[in-house]
């Protein structure tokens, strides 16, 4: 078991972080991408060293937890989807799930990919510890999204939905956390698939909020939940995935699959920062303040989408 051990991130850190939230993400980041680093079926022993801290976390903030355990081809070790739900006090057959990737690509840090939703998806399952919903919510961090796995079978994501589907289980919205701590003022830090650039800002200061065209109605919903409560720049893009692919690259594609509703909250990943699945994504690149908006946006999202709909 990790133990909650909070360490100083380097002074190189885009912003200090100015409230409690964004400390906390501060410290999940520390742990996550420093102390452990390499998190991935390459690197087992760092990806159970987080499962275990992941799991300490949630257990801290008074949660049960389950998981969807299960074994991939070629692979000699287990994988881990974890998994918490909150029981909706009048709908609790309506599930609304919030979900992040927990892996990193290959040898690298993955402080933005996908440390950064990992630490806001923790963050918001302890603001929600002491909220009640009418609907169930339900968070997961998910094995394996990245390669060799991605889009295949053996994708944690995709096992996950597809156990969902099978179960029979009415999941009305599903929104996934990926990438979502770099940010750059700095014109011309953007960049887009095909024709986009011509249509949003230059400079990469905003999440981007994108759909497939069955999601779009879930994507204007929580657009607007989000700017209701956080001051973060938001873009939102609904599109169909065989003319923007670049909306299916993480785990909402696992659940379009399986026909459910999903959208994917992103800073756009390596259309925006340089350091993209290399060794230089690292904890003093990421803004902890932006981050922390992330997490008051997106608060929002989840409860505006649990009410019961009159």
């Amino acid at each position: 078991m990790i133990k909650n051990n909070i360490s100083a991130i380097s002074a190189a850190t885009i912003n200090t972080p100015k409230n409690s939230v964004a400390e906390n993400l501060t410290e999940h980041l520390n742990i996550l991408a420093r102390d452990i680093g390499k998190r991935n079926h390459l690197n087992p022993s760092g990806l159970k060293k987080t499962v275990n801290y992941i799991k300490y976390k949630l257990e801290k903030y008074g949660y049960s937890i389950d998981a969807q355990i299960y074994k991939a081809n070629s692979v000699d070790m287990d994988f881990e989807n974890i998994i918490i739900s909150i029981p909706g006090s009048s709908d609790k057959d309506s599930i609304i799930v919030i979900g992040a990737h927990y892996d990193t690509y290959s040898d690298t840090p993955g402080a933005d990919d996908n440390a950064s939703a990992v630490a806001v998806l923790l963050e918001l399952a302890r603001l929600f510890a002491n909220i009640k919903t009418n609907k169930t919510l339900r968070f997961v961090a998910f094995a394996n999204e990245e390669p060799p796995f991605f889009k295949t079978k053996d994708m944690g994501s995709l096992r996950y939905a597809k156990m969902c589907k099978t179960l029979g289980e009415n999941i009305e919205a599903m929104i996934c956390l990926e990438s979502v701590g770099y940010y750059s003022d700095k014109p011309q830090s953007q960049n887009y698939p095909h024709v986009l650039k011509f249509f949003y800002p230059s400079a990469g200061n905003f999440l981007s909020m994108v759909s497939n065209m069955p999601s779009r109605k879930l994507l204007e919903k929580s657009t607007a939940s989000f700017r209701s409560a956080s001051k973060l720049p938001i873009e939102k893009l609904w599109a169909p995935a065989t003319i923007v692919n670049a909306i299916t690259l993480s785990d909402q594609w696992a659940f379009w699959q399986c026909g459910y509703k999903a959208i994917m909250l992103c800073d756009t990943a390596f259309f925006r920062t340089p350091h993209y699945h290399t060794p230089q994504d690292t904890i003093e690149k990421l803004d902890y303040n932006k981050m922390a908006d992330v997490v008051d946006g997106t608060k929002q999202i989840l409860i505006d989408l649990c009410q019961k709909q009159k």
